[in-house]
C-alpha cells in the first residue's frame, strides 16, 4: 500500500485524494498480493503496470506513456487503450512506443526519433510508413535523416511520372458523347476504364531488394470488371500484377486491406494456400488472383499493401513491398458494427425456454 502512496503523492494527491482512489488504483493495476509487497520485489512489468495505474488516477492534463501496451496480458492492454483513448479527450497525451499500430491509431501527430535527432514530424500514417521502409529496407549504411531525405526526392520524382501518366491516360481515355441532355446540352461521359484507372498508385512508398516489381493491381466483381467501390458480401478477385528482375524459385504474392487510421483489416497471402507456383525467370510476368467474398466494413475509403517475395512464410525475402498502393470505396453497411460486421445465419429469442 505504501506503493501506491509513495507514487501518488510524487504526482501531487493529497492523502485524502490517495484514500479515495486507492481501491480503484489496485483494481487497475491487478497484480494480487503483489501490491503489498516491496516494489524491489517487482518485475518491469509489475512496476509499469503498477505506475500506469496511478497514474490513471491522477487529475492530469499532460499523461506521459512509454511503452506500457508492451507489458501486461490482453485484458491489461485492452484497459490501459481504453483509458488511453478516453484521456485523449480532455488533455495532452505524449505516446512513446515502437508498437506503429498503436501510434496510428492513437495518436494525430508522430514524431520519429533516431539517435536523439528528430528525423521526421508529422501524420502518423506517413511518418510510419518512411520509418517501416528505413527499417526493411537495404539502406541500413545510410542515416535515417539522409535516407529520408532521398526517400522523398524518389517519391516527388515518382509523382510527376505519375501525373504526367494520368494526363496522358485522361486525353486517351474513351469518350462516349449523347446528345439530348439537359437544356439541349452535349453530355460526356467517361467509360468505367477511365473512371478507375487512379484507384492503383505507383508513386506510393514502397521498399525491398528489387528482385520484381509490382505493374499493376485492381479488384474485379464476379463478372470480371474492374471495380473502386464493394459492397460487404461482393464477391471479388483482388488482382497483382508483377514481372520478375531476378528469378524467383519460390515465389510469395500477398496483399493486406487497412483503414484510415492503417490498422490492418485482414490480409493474405500463397503461402496460406495449396497453390504450387513453378519458378518465375528474370523478365517473366505474373499475375496473382485472390478470389473471396467482401467482408463486411464500415463504409469509407480503405487502402492496401502490396507484396513480392521469394521464400517460405517462416524465411523470405521481400523483393517489393508498396504501402497503400491500391485504394477503394467501401459502401455503407447496416451489417457492419466495429471494424466489420458477421451476417447471421439466424437469431433466435426465447422466454421461459
Amino acid at each position: 500500500m505504501e506503493n501506491i502512496g509513495l507514487s501518488a503523492s510524487v504526482l501531487g494527491l493529497s492523502e485524502e485524494q490517495i484514500a479515495e482512489r486507492r481501491e480503484a488504483i489496485i483494481a487497475f493495476a491487478d497484480i494480487g498480493d503483489f501490491i503489498h509487497q516491496p516494489v524491489r520485489t517487482y518485475s518491469s512489468g509489475m512496476q509499469a503496470r503498477l505506475a500506469f495505474a496511478v497514474a490513471a488516477h491522477v487529475d492530469a492534463e499532460i499523461l506521459i506513456v512509454d511503452e506500457i501496451l508492451s507489458v501486461g496480458d490482453i485484458a491489461f492492454t485492452q484497459k490501459c487503450t481504453r483509458f488511453i483513448r478516453e484521456f485523449r479527450e480532455r488533455g495532452t497525451l505524449l505516446f512513446v512506443s515502437h508498437d506503429i499500430g498503436a501510434i496510428t491509431a492513437l495518436c494525430d501527430r508522430a514524431v520519429w526519433l533516431s539517435g536523439g535527432t528528430v528525423v521526421a514530424d508529422g501524420v502518423p500514417r506517413e511518418v510510419a510508413h518512411h520509418y517501416k521502409a528505413w527499417m526493411a529496407g537495404p539502406q541500413q549504411h545510410m542515416t535515417a535523416q539522409d535516407f529520408l531525405e532521398t526517400l522523398k526526392t524518389a517519391e516527388a520524382e515518382a509523382t510527376e511520372v505519375e501525373a504526367e501518366a494520368e494526363a496522358e491516360a485522361a486525353v486517351e481515355a474513351e469518350v462516349v458523347v449523347t446528345q439530348g441532355g439537359p437544356d439541349g446540352e452535349t453530355a460526356l461521359v467517361q467509360t468505367l476504364d477511365a473512371q478507375v484507372q487512379t484507384v492503383f498508385r505507383r508513386d506510393v512508398l514502397s521498399s525491398g531488394e528489387g528482385g520484381a516489381k509490382i505493374l499493376q493491381a485492381w479488384i474485379e466483381d464476379a463478372r470480371g470488371t474492374p471495380v473502386s467501390m464493394v459492397n460487404g458480401g461482393d464477391l471479388v478477385t483482388l488482382c497483382i500484377e508483377a514481372e520478375a528482375q531476378q528469378t524467383l524459385d519460390s515465389l510469395i504474392v500477398g496483399f493486406g486491406v487497412k483503414d484510415r487510421l492503417g490498422q490492418t483489416m485482414f490480409a493474405w497471402d500463397t503461402t496460406k494456400t495449396d497453390l504450387v507456383i513453378p519458378p518465375v525467370n528474370v523478365g517473366d510476368r505474373f499475375r496473382a488472383g485472390f478470389r473471396f467474398h467482401f467482408p463486411y466494413l464500415l463504409g469509407g475509403t480503405y487502402t492496401t499493401n502490396l507484396a513480392i517475395a521469394n521464400g517460405t512464410s517462416d524465411m523470405y525475402i521481400q523483393h517489393h513491398w508498396m504501402y497503400d498502393a491500391l485504394e477503394f470505396h467501401v459502401q455503407w453497411s447496416t451489417v457492419a458494427q466495429g471494424l466489420f460486421g458477421i451476417p447471421m445465419d439466424g437469431v433466435s429469442l426465447a422466454i421461459n425456454p
